[in-house]
């Protein structure tokens, strides 16, 4: 009696910790599905195009301030030797405005950017992660990371194929 009461009791203590459940991981190659969506490479493209955009703007607008610097600085030169400090101030003045200028425009850039590629990306990877998620809830698994992550996984456990045909791609 003594014996089934102690089993009993060593069975519910260690039960839950022999039962244990198991992981099922998956990998999912999200490098491989950006290259292949029509979607995250149009926005790539888009991207792309505003970027030179704006290298041709910033070149034009930074030629136009080197060149005016260039005028200033030798206006500036030539007149340290006739000694007229108010002039020269301006001119120092006129200097770093356009130096502020060509900061701010390129930050402004920078920030055009950004926002043109959250806008343009977050809503697709929105749909990725959707997807992903679908796909592991149909297959099982209990995690999903990015093939980047993995050291060693098994090719029956990834998922990119089936991201892909949710997300409308026929993959070859």
């Amino acid at each position: 009696m003594k014996t089934t009461v102690l089993l009993l009791l060593c069975s519910c203590i260690l039960g839950p910790f022999s039962q244990a459940q198991s992981s099922k991981i998956a990998y999912v190659n999200i490098q491989a599905i950006h290259s292949q969506w029509t979607d995250y490479k149009s926005a790539d493209q888009t991207l792309a195009s505003l970027r030179k955009q704006q290298q041709q703007e910033y070149h034009t607008k930074a030629k136009s301030a080197h060149d005016k610097a260039l005028q200033l600085a030798a206006a500036q030169d030539t007149l340290v030797s006739k000694q007229n400090n108010e002039t020269r101030k301006r001119l120092k003045t006129e200097l770093s405005q356009i130096s502020k200028q060509v900061q701010a425009f390129e930050l402004e850039m920078q920030l055009t950017y950004l926002n043109k590629e959250k806008e343009l990306k977050t809503p697709l990877q929105a749909l990725v992660q959707q997807a992903i998620h679908t796909v592991a809830v149909e297959k099982n698994y209990t995690g999903v990371t990015d093939v980047s992550q993995m050291t060693y996984y098994q090719k029956a456990d990834d998922i990119t194929s089936a991201v892909l045909l949710k997300l409308g791609v026929n993959n070859r």
